[in-house]
């Protein structure tokens, strides 16, 4: 089944399956996972790489998984969230803290999922990580000091 290939891609180190942030645990279940490769040089596997300087989304979407792989060096529990139109690219928790990360490229992208989210989980930091920003992040050592410093 694909559970089981997911599990056995997850197992190689290969990918990671993101469960959608929920505080009801059958809702988390039962959602679609969100996949990031943990080497992004997959995604050139099956991609012409040429394809990033060519497509804004496309390089949008490999930055998108590029942070992705980064914040699950984190101390903590990393979700994505959606709800009808909203949506958050990541969800990190950490202990009672609650991060809700947006990412943006060079793509514009509208903050609205941000929003709902704050709306929704009163206590969430909310932070957009524009290209400049996400390249800091991709290059720090420790995700969870990168974060704190953003928000502190």
């Amino acid at each position: 089944t694909v559970k089981h290939y997911l599990q056995v891609l997850s197992q190689c180190f290969l990918l990671q399956t993101l469960e959608k942030y929920s505080t009801r645990p059958l809702t988390t279940k039962t959602s679609s996972p969100k996949l990031i490769p943990l080497c992004p040089a997959l995604i050139s596997a099956v991609v012409d790489p040429s394809r990033i300087d060519q497509d804004p989304a496309w390089r949008g979407r490999v930055f998108e998984a590029c942070i992705g792989a980064q914040l699950l060096k984190s101390r903590g529990r990393l979700f994505y969230w959606r709800e009808g139109h909203a949506e958050v690219d990541f969800v990190l928790q950490r202990g009672d803290l609650l991060y809700a990360l947006e990412i943006k490229s060079n793509v514009r992208k509208p903050v609205g999922g941000l929003n709902a989210f704050s709306k929704k989980f009163g206590t969430s930091l909310t932070l957009s990580l524009n290209e400049d920003e996400g390249v800091k992040l991709l290059a720090c050592e420790n995700v969870d000091q990168y974060l704190d410093s953003r928000i502190g």
